[in-house]
């Protein structure tokens, strides 16, 4: 750990110190780079000293020709304020090199340097610093900040300090300090724009027109100067400089300001050179008056072509704006329309072409309403006068209209349109299309708000089934229960409680039945499995079939039941009409108090049978009403759920009533206020007289039948021997599968029962190795399973049953069933209607 930690601070350290190194390089480099300006700024601003010195008149530190005041401005524009000490040592070194004393150069230093920092801290206060002539204005402000202004420093101090220490007469002070205040004004108007424009932008990209063009120009400024200071067409006297103003013009207007610069430059050296030798328009009187008469004409011509030439650059910098934004409205996708303050379209580009069908010509100077619909005027003056108050409208979404007449929906921006003065003359639109965002749009909202009722109505229908789970779960405990306790009673071996007990075991045990009989059903009706036996049907006949039954259960006893009831024939399956009947009028019993009032009534309207079920019970809710038939759908069930019901009766009846091609309502006026259920079915004329019309008769007298119970249950395989035994057949049992099989050999059965489960050898293998027999095909094969789903029947029938029966079955139908089969029979044929009506009804409504 110890060696770790030593490690680590070495790693440290040598960190530290590598980066100090670093930074000490950088500033090294810094401090030379430095050294480096200070030194051949000072060693120029000599060197031009000296040479402007050279020109001096009328006194040896006093001159018009001054370039060291450019240098100097445009050194602290572009370095910075920290170049002074190489602008005062060049200073001092060039006046104390020249005449006058240490105290005098070190006067004159002073007010150079002051003049260079105080025109810099000017400029760059007022007129865009180093970017000074990037601008017209900032151009001018140069002019009074460093070239007016600022050179009086150098030239007030300057000659002060030589007429106070003796080397210059007062009396001369006046045209001395305007000539040293000239050539200083005139080095800042020739030399400074010159360095600063070529310091900013040193490279050239010119075409070769441009180059072709730049040559031309030379040529011209030479034919020029061979003119003007050559004396080649006239007399040197003459004042013909104005034949210059058109080259710096052609360079103004065609390069710009920083070639202009260096033209004017060029200018005022040939200007200055041909003057000392007595050439030119400039060459009159005394020396010292030409060189002045020359800087001023050089400085002026420098100051307006350099402006002409930056208000050139800026104006053709506006077009090409202007053009690159004609370019982009052009090519924009989105309406870019601006209109007038009364409404009038002013501008309209292509975008607003593809938009809205008007081309430019059709729209330009039309009313903005001919793309508004009447009625979004109102919007569209609440626009107009938020933007007049100078409010941007960022994003409004509305509709408009197309050329055709068709709505569109889109997306608005408006802005104000300002003047130079900022008065407000106009307003901006921009307008996108969104009509498909919007349909993509409405259309997610849409699937939200279906997928929030789907959530919804699956929380419902959840919240549904675990009502009906709980239901069932009262429903069968309550039967159970009856049926445990009527049990015990048998126990007690008491003939006074048997009869009891066997009736409270028989309508508990029917009543389960018709529970499982009521999911079955909804079962096989939400899969399609259900088959109608179809036939004409005296519906009034079905409802007083139901009214018996009812009320030999005694359901019926506690209400007033009216019925006016009259014979309708209808195409139909009567177990299935009376299902549809019972269950509408355990229904109103179920709702209806004691002591309340039922009508059920059967009557023809037109084409149709019209079966109607009405009671004063509690009525159904306006938000139940919709859904009453849905599955397990009831009203609210508190917690003793006396009405009891698993809530999928009426579903049943829907079902139903739809397979027969009818249709059911219910209809009821609110709470308390009783319900009417009222049941259409497709009307048929009544068959003729003697005709059979009822399939409910079964033949009791048959000869007894040998029949095999394969059942693994010993309690359910010992009452349904019984059962059948009641009926006079003879009945043989089998444990399992193996034993089944045996038995089916030995004694040759007309009619096998087999439970599917069986242990060990299941029931399909049963059915298999009894076809396998040598008479196995003569045995009708009927399984006998509490399974139910399809995937099961369709084995049953591969494995050779001929029938498939769903526990509990009721042993009255199972009897008459047996009775009516024959030898010839067993393979259980189409036949006639009688039999396949009691095949289903025995086979609990499989398949057979």
């Amino acid at each position: 750990m110890e060696s770790s930690s030593l490690e680590s601070s070495d790693a440290m350290t040598l960190g530290h110190g590598s980066n100090f190194e670093v930074a000490f390089d950088n500033l090294r480099s810094r401090t030379v780079t430095r050294l480096t300006r200070l030194a051949s700024l000072a060693l120029v601003y000599f060197a031009t000293g000296k040479l402007g010195l050279h020109f001096a008149t009328i006194n040896p530190s006093a001159t018009a020709i001054w370039a060291p005041t450019g240098i100097s401005s445009a050194a602290c524009l572009l370095f910075g304020s920290w170049v002074w000490p190489a602008i005062f040592a060049g200073a001092f070194l060039v006046n104390v090199t020249t005449a006058g004393s240490v105290a005098t150069s070190i006067g004159i230093a002073m007010g150079n340097t002051l003049e260079a920092l105080a025109g810099a801290y000017l400029v760059r206060r007022f007129a865009n610093g180093p970017n000074v002539f990037d601008r017209t204005q900032d151009a001018f402000k140069f002019v009074i900040c460093a070239a007016v202004l600022s050179t009086t420093l150098s030239a007030s101090i300057g000659v002060s300090s030589l007429c106070l220490a003796g080397y210059a007469p007062w009396s001369k002070y006046a045209w001395m300090w305007f000539t040293w205040w000239l050539g200083d004004c005139s080095g800042d108007l020739i030399v400074a724009p010159l360095l600063i424009l070529w310091t900013r932008n040193p490279t050239v990209h010119w075409t070769r027109l441009q180059i072709l063009e730049a040559a031309l120009l030379v040529v011209w400024f030479a034919v020029t100067s061979g003119v003007v200071f050559g004396g080649w067409l006239t007399s040197q006297q003459l004042p013909i400089a104005f034949l210059y103003p058109p080259v710096l013009l052609w360079a103004a207007f065609r390069f710009g300001p920083r070639e202009t610069s260096t033209v004017a430059f060029i200018l005022s050296a040939i200007a200055l050179a041909c003057t000392i030798k007595g050439m030119g328009p400039f060459a009159q009187g005394t020396r010292d008056e030409a060189l002045l008469l020359v800087q001023g004409f050089a400085g002026l011509t420098a100051l307006m072509n350099i402006a002409v030439a930056i208000e050139v650059g800026a104006r053709r910098r506006l077009e090409e704006s202007k053009s690159r934004l004609a370019a982009i409205v052009d090519s924009s996708s989105d309406g870019i329309i601006a209109k007038t303050l009364d409404g009038r379209i002013a501008t309209w580009n292509v975008g607003a072409t593809r938009i809205f069908g008007f081309s430019a010509s059709e729209a330009i100077g039309q009313p903005i309403r001919i793309i508004i619909p009447p009625e979004k005027f109102s919007e569209e003056e609440d626009v107009l006068s938020r933007v007049c108050r100078g409010e941007t409208i960022a994003t409004l979404e509305t509709v408009c209209l197309r050329k055709d007449g068709q709505r569109i929906d889109i997306s608005l921006t408006a802005s104000p349109v300002r003047d130079s003065d900022g008065r407000i003359v106009g307003i901006s639109k921009i307008v996108r299309d969104i009509t498909e965002e919007v349909r993509v749009r409405r259309e997610r909202e849409n699937f939200l708000r279906h997928e929030q009722a789907a959530r919804q109505s699956a929380q419902a229908e959840n919240r549904a089934k675990d009502e009906f789970l709980a239901m069932l779960g009262h429903e069968l405990r309550n039967p159970l229960n009856a049926i445990s306790l009527a049990a015990r009673l048998l126990e007690n071996n008491k003939p006074s409680e048997f009869t009891k007990a066997q009736r409270i075991i028989a309508r508990q045990a029917t009543h389960v039945s018709r529970l499982v009989e009521d999911l079955l059903d909804v079962a096989r009706v939400t899969t399609g499995r259900i088959v109608l036996v179809r036939q004409p049907t005296d519906l009034a006949e079905c409802a007083s079939n139901c009214l018996a039954a009812l009320g030999e259960t005694r359901q019926l006893e506690h209400h007033e039941i009216d019925t006016n009831i009259e014979s309708i024939w209808v195409d139909g399956d009567s177990d299935r009409l009376e299902q549809i009947v019972a269950n509408l009028l355990r229904n109103s019993v179920k709702y209806t108090p004691a002591g309340g009032r039922i009508l059920i009534s059967v009557q023809a309207q037109g084409e149709e049978a019209v079966l109607r079920v009405e009671d004063n019970g509690i009525g159904i809710s306006a938000d139940l009403l919709p859904r009453v038939f849905d599955l397990f759908a009831q009203g609210e069930v508190g917690l003793d759920r006396s009405r009891g019901g698993l809530g999928i009766g009426l579903t049943l009846v829907r079902r139903l009533v739809e397979l027969h091609g009818g249709e059911v309502k219910a209809f009821s006026a609110g709470l308390d206020l009783g319900s009417t259920f009222i049941v259409h079915l497709p009307r048929i004329a009544a068959p003729v007289l003697g005709q059979p019309h009822s399939t409910k008769e079964a033949t009791d007298n048959a000869a007894p039948r040998r029949i095999l119970i394969v059942e693994d249950n010993a309690d359910a395989r010992e009452s349904l021997r019984v059962t059948l035994e009641l009926f006079g057949h003879q009945v043989y049992e089998a444990c399992d599968g193996p034993t089944g099989m045996a038995q089916a050999a030995a004694i040759r059965p007309d009619l096998a029962l087999i439970d599917l489960g069986l242990p060990g050898v299941d029931g399909f293998e049963v059915a298999k190795g009894i076809r396998s027999l040598p008479a196995g095909h003569e045995i009708v094969l009927i399984a006998l399973t509490g399974y139910a789903q399809q995937e099961y029947h369709e084995r049953a029938k591969k494995a050779g049953f001929n029938g498939y029966l769903i526990k509990p079955v009721d042993p009255h139908h199972l009897a008459r069933f047996v009775a009516t089969l024959s030898p010839k029979d067993h393979l259980l044929p189409q036949g006639d209607g009688m039999q396949q009506e009691q095949t289903r009804k025995i086979s609990d409504r499989g398949w057979l």
